[in-house]
């Protein structure tokens, strides 16, 4: 978050512009795409959202993609009919955003951590 908002990243985030009317509600700064609705929202609920106005991209500047993978291995980009919606909705509404440098995308997933010979633990990259 550093990065995509600078030094001052809690400030941006958290200052109170919602309260002050100066950011219009439903503007969000990240957003969080999941394959598990309890996580975040669906693919095909963000974009029905963005078409009908109800959630704007005016502010968005980081997009935050769970990679976690389901029982079967299957993540956010490889189930195959939750892959064609993120690329419909990548394609509509955050390619260009990402060509003007208006917007970041984060892949998060957790590391696993593996005994190495000597006993000690690391971090698979």
């Amino acid at each position: 978050m550093k990065d995509a908002f600078g030094t001052s990243w809690k400030e941006e985030l958290f200052k109170g512009k919602l309260l002050e009317g100066t950011v219009d509600p439903g503007n969000p700064a990240i957003l969080v795409i999941s394959t598990s609705a309890i996580r975040s929202l669906e693919l095909l609920r963000i974009k029905k959202l963005i078409d009908m106005d109800a959630l704007g991209l005016s502010r968005l500047s980081v997009i935050v993609m769970d990679m976690h993978t389901d029982a079967k291995g299957y993540s956010l980009l490889t189930l195959p009919q939750v892959s064609d919606e993120f690329w419909d909705l990548y394609k509509s509404h955050f390619h260009n955003l990402m060509v003007q440098g208006d917007l970041r995308i984060c892949l998060y997933s957790p590391t696993s951590c593996v005994s190495d010979k000597m006993g000690g633990v690391t971090h698979d990259e």
